[in-house]
């Protein structure tokens, strides 16, 4: 006769934690992830998709960075967006933080977002203070900006990226090894700068948004493969650093490979290194000035500090037809091809107009330019905060004692704005790199 065995209901049943599963995986350290950081560049598709997995593991602290608002096409894509997000004309950074930070499973989970141009208006201060930056972008000169930061401040970079039904992953820790910029062609890297003219590199007045063909799954295994990777680097365990995830599922069997990246001969990563030493100064872009900055330098014992702007600093156009000069003051990055026209004759175009500009704060730079009254637009130039410079908020700024730059020893970042942007004084502290 078979027998029944009852169940000893008086052993008390530990209480299950929403991460459980995750938490019998050998190895596997919950705390890691509570207290790990990441860095989420672009809140379309992938981001979405990357944003949903990181909050349900319980990732403690996500930063999502995106310059867009939502759109109809982005509806089939993405898992946070709702119809009226985009009749309400939604940014994709605010919907996928609130969206993301709600699903978390991690009742502590912090989410700060940024608005904002990432390749000009991103202060490479965030990138020291994150553990892993996963790159959800649809452009070149964005992912070469990002792979640039994380060389400097010694950041895992993971990049996604997704076409038809195929999607890659590549995975880079320069200078250990190859950088993001190895994996590219010399085209690509030409048409990095598309949105700009190509003879004064200021904006175009209008730019065509690429719209590439892909399905949502792609986007889903691509961010899965993704984030499986920052997880890693998170937990400390070996990660694909140093190489290209991509599959192809337009055949008819799905090919999965995994393939080493080489270093491209020429690349300016052979030489790169991390920053060394950051000197840390409490000063705002937006409150403190370009002199300012040089008089701090100078209190930290710098004879002659001189800065390196962000972007050429534009400060007088110049007019071949009618030849007059007139005042700018603004770094080129702000500028469309609107200012290539004379106010005085309405002579326009790059064979009528010049933009004389400077990048760093030597006077001297201001003389070469042939720039009328250079003394006097010098010192207008240094009364400008460091925001209307160019520099963004907790911004990584190369300085020199004299006309030697070494941007490898000598950077100082504007401190005082880690609060602001990272979103509280427990994210403002730098992550300690193994």
């Amino acid at each position: 006769m078979k027998v029944l065995h009852k169940r000893d209901f008086s052993i008390e049943q530990q209480e299950e934690s929403a991460t459980d599963r995750q938490e019998r995986i050998q190895g596997w350290h919950q705390e890691y992830v509570n207290d790990g950081r990441v860095l989420l560049l672009g809140a379309g598709a992938l981001g979405n998709e990357a944003a949903k997995n990181l909050a349900l593991m319980g990732l403690g602290y996500l930063f999502v960075a995106d310059m867009d608002h939502i759109t109809t096409s982005n509806l089939s894509r993405a898992v946070f967006f709702r119809k009226e997000d985009v009749q309400e004309q939604r940014a994709k950074a605010d919907v996928v933080a609130q969206r993301s930070q709600s699903l978390n499973v991690n009742e502590h989970a912090v989410v700060q977002t940024f608005r904002g141009d990432i390749v000009w208006r991103l202060g490479g201060g965030v990138f020291r203070r994150v553990d892993v930056v996963l790159g959800c972008l649809d452009n070149v000169e964005a992912r070469m900006r990002a792979n640039t930061r994380c060389l400097l401040t010694n950041t895992p970079f993971l990049d996604g990226g997704i076409l038809g039904l195929a999607g890659t992953v590549t995975a880079v820790h320069p200078p250990a090894t190859a950088c993001w910029e190895c994996t590219t062609t010399a085209r690509e890297r030409a048409h990095a700068s598309s949105r700009y003219d190509s003879c004064s590199q200021v904006m175009l007045r209008e730019i065509a948004s690429g719209k590439l063909p892909t399905v949502q799954v792609a986007s889903s295994i691509t961010a899965g493969f993704q984030t499986l990777e920052a997880i890693k680097v998170l937990q400390g365990l070996p990660w694909s650093a140093g190489h290209i995830i991509q599959f192809d599922a337009g055949a008819p069997q799905i090919d999965l490979d995994v393939l080493a990246i080489s270093r491209r001969p020429g690349c300016w990563c052979h030489q790169a290194q991390p920053i060394k030493d950051v000197l840390e100064l409490p000063l705002s872009a937006q409150h403190h000035s370009l002199q300012d900055l040089l008089t701090s330098l100078h209190e930290h014992g710098y004879s002659d500090p001189q800065v390196g702007l962000a972007a050429p600093f534009i400060v007088m156009r110049s007019c071949i037809s009618c030849h007059r000069q007139e005042p700018v003051m603004q770094p080129r990055f702000l500028l469309t091809t609107e200012a290539l026209r004379c106010t005085y004759c309405g002579a326009e175009g790059n064979e009528w107009i010049r933009l004389l500009s400077v990048d760093s704060t030597h006077l001297k730079n201001f003389e070469k330019a042939d720039i009328e009254n250079a003394p006097a637009m010098h010192e207008q130039m240094l009364a400008l905060s460091l925001a209307a410079v160019g520099f963004p908020a907790l911004a990584l700024i190369p300085f020199s004692d004299g006309d030697t730059w070494d941007f490898e020893h000598m950077v100082a970042e504007l401190t005082a704005d880690a609060v602001a942007v990272m979103g509280g004084e427990a994210y403002a502290t730098v992550r300690e790199r193994d």
